[in-house]
């Protein structure tokens, strides 16, 4: 409401109105409320900790962390020992520590603090701001006298008002702890509690550090927590390795295995601080394993940089914006190791995008680094306490590179049997030729002589009697000699890096050989397995070995097959680091220079593909070829084979028998039957038409003669004949059932000429020198009167017969004939219409 309408009010009002602008004025200006909340009893699990004051904070959190590790310590999972451990919790502000919300983060932290302040003197609690003090002074920040550790108030959000540990204590209490901790104990401390959470077996903390391990998360969010994380793991894990070759002789095989297990998780977490994005995927976990070696060889002989001035992720966060604003945002953030080369640099793009790694090209360089300082001495201890602010691991690993070299390839040796025959070779077999020890040199020899032998005596006693198998076991034989070569060789290269523990240029060269042959061979494996299997298949009773189905099988498997062995060489050349691209646009260009020289290939096998899928043709087929007919025996990828009938054999380019207008005989459902009758020119009208009608009721009355259409006409008169044409169709498809059919309709027709006194003309000249004989009058007058009386009756069937008619003589022929010596009809359909039901 505006000043100037209080006038306005009653005084009531007024008075209202002044006391709630004053309460907010106090409000702004005073400690949140929550300084006047008190701690309520500890055993409600609700309960928060007592946060209004710097005292309230510190006695809060000394009295939670103390029952908690009280807890601990005698592996009591109760609710108390767990409220209390999320209230001590509670006091510190972790919103700038990395990972705060894990269980590891948050103990590792609230025993850190707790054993640095066991070792530092506290002022007595008068001395600490209580409650009463904040409100008077309107006190926001209070340190520890002579520390750096800070408890602030809570300017904003759901903790307004609070006082906590700062988020700059809480992020370098790893840095305060590593400072103090070869400080004594002060009196009723809890001595030796980080040790025991830390290192112990049976608690939250190595339960999620185990399986943080075995995930590999490492904390890379700035250079500090990178480089820490570098050193601690490759720290720890010589020291695991340290333990085990000091005292193996009384540990059991479990423990060392269980020892190896821990140092590869180390080192995996510190490989993970390397930028390997430029080393082929193949070689990643040797070259890592020797970067982090040759990198710890280095870091221990240069004085570390003061802790401080490493920066963390508060300062990364402020320099980048800075920087962003000169350079925009492709500005890469790096921090380089003081006096060397040594970088660690922002990743800006890809899965680890935002990570501070030690750059690829350090760890490209790194050999060359580590032989321009092998020969310095390593740190020496006294620049350990060269100030107390300044933090240097005493940890150093000294010829932990040199040890891992000449042993077999494991962190810890002692868990392969490898190791003691190897620690008894004479020291003629340990002596170093070309940076490797003669033993590892008989080892690659040795190698690649069972390669060599193996792949031998699988031709020999294999491939070679497979050629007297017939298929598909021959297929499947053959497929042996890829996978014995692929076995040989995954033992041998898995023997010289894993057991022999080549390093170096040697261990590139080996690995490399191995992968290319591994991939080549597999390529051919991938391939001829294929081709057997479609082989098995085509094989099998259910399928025409020559047939349709076969023939596109094999040749699906043909592409199906070169498409695995092309995806496992681009792939396999992908992880050895090969660009592929260059040689797959160099097979683009080398492909269109074979597709010009070999079109005529190229259109056979499309050709091939159109037979194949429009089926015009099929193996087995009859088909007429160039005017005469053949059988179809096979349809190849180039070619196709045809038999004729005269028992020889055509081969013809599917390109070219693609394009013919092929006469497939084998899908006629039906046979033509056409065929001209020539009368004698003496036939008489009469007769004619009693020929015609006879002739239509043998096409009508025959079994195998489709009624529709089947004509029988008076079609012309000829130079020396009078014409009749028949035309039907004949229920059959093969030629030999076809001629049958036909003969007895020829004969049947002749019967039907003889028997109406007519004959059939001859195409040629006749000279008399006897006198003709006559046409026989009697039969001429008995067939007149009968088409006389189909006339007076109305039956006289021209232009064709009537239904009923038709219906009556469907199929009254015998067929075959009475008398002849099948015993059944001959195959085919019958006729459609004889078992229609008449009107």
């Amino acid at each position: 409401m505006p000043i100037t309408s209080l006038a306005n009010l009653s005084t009531l009002k007024k008075i209202l109105f002044i006391f709630l602008i004053s309460s907010f004025i106090a409000i702004q200006q005073t400690p949140s409320m929550a300084l006047e909340t008190k701690s309520c009893p500890a055993p409600n699990p609700l309960c928060p900790p007592d946060t209004s004051s710097p005292r309230a904070t510190l006695n809060s959190f000394l009295a939670n962390v103390t029952i908690a590790i009280d807890g601990w310590r005698k592996k009591s999972n109760s609710p108390r020992t767990y409220q209390a451990f999320r209230r001590a919790v509670d006091t510190l502000d972790f919103s700038t520590t990395p990972k705060d919300s894990t269980t590891v983060v948050q103990i590792e932290r609230i025993i850190m603090l707790k054993e640095i302040l066991d070792r530092i003197s506290l002022p007595p609690d008068d001395k600490i701001p209580d409650a009463a003090e904040v409100r008077a002074t309107y006190l926001t920040t209070w340190t520890i006298p002579d520390t750096k550790i800070k408890i602030v108030r809570i300017a904003n959000g759901p903790r307004r008002g609070e006082f906590l540990f700062s988020p700059e204590t809480v992020q370098n209490l790893k840095q305060y702890y590593k400072r103090i901790k070869q400080e004594p104990y002060k009196t009723n401390s809890t001595a030796g509690i980080y040790n025991e959470i830390i290192n112990g077996k049976h608690t939250a903390y190595s339960f999620e550090r185990q399986a943080r391990f075995r995930l590999r998360p490492v904390d890379t969010s700035s250079p500090r927590s990178t480089l820490e994380g570098f050193l601690d793991s490759v720290n720890r894990a010589f020291a695991i390795i340290t333990k085990v070759n000091q005292s193996h002789s009384t540990m059991t095989k479990a423990k060392i295995l269980e020892a190896q297990q821990a140092a590869d998780d180390l080192f995996e977490r510190a490989i993970d601080t390397l930028d390997l994005h430029d080393v082929p995927v193949a070689h990643r976990e040797d070259v890592g394993i020797e970067s982090v070696l040759l990198l710890k060889e280095i870091i221990d002989r240069l004085p570390l940089p003061q802790i401080d001035f490493v920066p963390d992720a508060a300062m990364v966060t402020a320099q980048l914006a800075s920087q962003k604003e000169i350079h925009g945002k492709s500005y890469q953030y790096h921090w380089r190791f003081p006096n060397t080369e040594i970088e660690i640099v922002e990743i800006k793009e890809g899965e680890r995008q935002g990570q501070f790694l030690f750059s690829a090209e350090t760890v490209r360089r790194l050999r060359h680094f580590y032989q321009q300082i092998k020969d310095h001495p390593y740190r020496p201890d006294y620049l350990t306490a060269a100030s107390p602010e300044e933090y240097i691991p005493p940890e150093k690993t000294e010829g932990f590179y040199n040890h891992y070299i000449s042993t077999p390839g494991v962190l810890v040796p002692q868990a392969h049997l490898l190791s003691t025959l190897i620690n008894n070779f004479p020291d003629s077999l340990k002596k170093a030729y070309g940076k490797h020890p003669l033993w590892q040199w008989l080892a690659l020899a040795f190698s690649i002589a069972f390669i060599l032998l193996t792949t031998y005596m699988a031709f020999r006693f294999i491939w070679v009697p497979a050629k007297s198998q017939k298929r598909p076991l021959r297929d499947w034989l053959r497929l042996l000699l890829p996978l014995v070569i692929i076995s040989a060789t995954y033992i041998g290269v898995y023997f010289l890096t894993k057991e022999a523990n080549l390093t170096g240029d040697l261990l590139v060269t080996v690995v490399t050989g191995g992968k290319v042959l591994l991939i080549l061979v597999s390529a051919w494996a991938a391939f001829s397995f294929c081709n057997a299997a479609a082989e098995t298949i085509t094989t099998s009773p259910l399928m025409a070995k020559e047939g349709f189905n076969a023939t596109i099988l094999k040749l699906t498997s043909r592409v199906l097959g070169a498409v695995a062995a092309g995806v496992i060489i681009v792939k396999g050349g992908q992880r050895l680091g090969l660009d592929m691209l260059p040689l797959l646009a160099g097979f683009g260009v080398g492909g269109l220079a074979v597709a010009l020289a070999a079109k005529h290939t190229f259109a056979n096998i499309i050709g091939c593909l159109t037979l194949l899928f429009n089926k015009p043709i099929k193996v087995g087929d009859l088909c007429r070829y160039n005017g005469k007919q053949c059988t179809v025996e096979h349809i190849g990828l180039i070619s196709t084979r045809i038999r004729s009938s005269e028992r020889t054999i055509i081969t013809v380019p599917n390109a070219d028998l693609a394009q013919m207008a092929l006469e497939n005989l084998q899908l006629r459902d039906k046979r033509l039957f056409n065929t001209v009758i020539q009368l004698r020119d003496e036939t008489t009208p009469e007769q004619m038409r009693w020929i015609l009608i006879k002739l239509r009721e043998l096409l009508l009355g025959h079994p195998k003669v489709t009624p529709n259409p089947a004509r029988v006409r008076f079609i012309g008169y000829g130079d020396f004949s009078k014409d009749i044409e028949i035309f039907a169709y004949l229920n059959c498809q093969d030629q030999n059932t076809f001629l049958a059919i036909q003969e007895d309709i020829f004969l049947r027709i002749e019967d039907i000429i003889s028997e109406s006194g007519s004959s059939t003309a001859f195409p040629s000249q006749t000279i008399y020198t006897s006198r003709d004989n006559e046409v026989n009058l009697e039969q001429c007058q008995h067939i007149e009167s009968e088409v006389q009386k189909w006339r007076s009756k109305g039956q006289l069937p021209f232009p064709d017969f009537s239904e009923e008619r038709r219906e009556e003589l469907l199929d009254k022929l015998e067929y075959p004939p009475k008398g002849s010596q099948s015993e059944k009809p001959l195959s085919g359909p019958s006729n459609p219409l004889k078992n229609k039901p008449k009107k």
